[in-house]
C-alpha cells in the first residue's frame, strides 16, 4: 500500500510519550505532519519529542488533566 503524505496537516496525539502513541507520533511526523504530543509523563514526552523533532516541527503539550 502506498502511504500518502500528511504534509500540511496538524495531528494531536494524547498518550504520545510511549508505546503506540509514540509510534504514531513518529510515523505521522515522518510522513510530514506537524505533531502535538501530550502525555502525563514529562520525561517520556521529552524522549518522544527528541525522536521526531529532527524531521518536523513538534510542539510540547503538557497534559494538566491529572492536576
Amino acid at each position: 500500500m502506498r502511504k500518502r503524505s500528511l504534509s500540511g496537516l496538524v495531528v494531536a496525539i494524547t498518550g504520545g510519550g510511549a508505546g503506540i502513541g509514540a509510534a504514531i507520533a513518529a510515523q505521522t511526523a515522518a510522513r510530514g505532519a506537524r505533531v502535538a504530543i501530550g502525555d502525563l509523563d514529562k520525561a517520556a514526552l521529552e524522549a518522544a519529542i527528541a525522536g521526531v523533532a529532527t524531521s518536523v516541527a513538534v510542539y510540547f503539550v503538557p497534559n494538566a488533566a491529572a492536576d
